[in-house]
């Protein structure tokens, strides 16, 4: 995966189910060493990672709950972007009928 994020010239990598986002953050780094994990204040949903090569504190919180984390990346004078990741219901849980009753009323 890290070398696929360097090949691509990936600025942000965002991952869900990261078990061991340190590990992962060392392999970007191994590739490209500006690589970050943009993690102040802490996620809301600790299993949703974002990794980027801007300094993290430019990829600050907007709306973030327990399935969502959306971030505004603000990098100079260079126009605002959100960026945002969802941890939705899983098909090992959860039926195909109520992924989908669930993703009625989510936002």
């Amino acid at each position: 995966m890290a070398r696929a994020v360097q090949d691509l010239n990936v600025d942000v990598l965002v991952l869900a189910e990261t078990a061991k986002p340190v590990a992962v953050l060392k392999e970007l780094k191994a590739f490209n060493a500006s690589f970050e994990i943009a993690e102040e204040p802490p996620l809301p949903h600790p299993k949703i990672a974002f990794y980027t090569r801007f300094p993290a504190e430019h990829l600050r919180p907007f709306r973030a709950d327990g399935r969502l984390d959306v971030r505004r990346l603000k990098w100079g004078d260079r126009c605002e972007v959100l960026l945002g990741a969802i941890h939705f219901f899983d098909r090992k849980t959860y039926s195909p009928d109520e992924q989908a009753a669930k993703a009625f009323g989510v936002y």
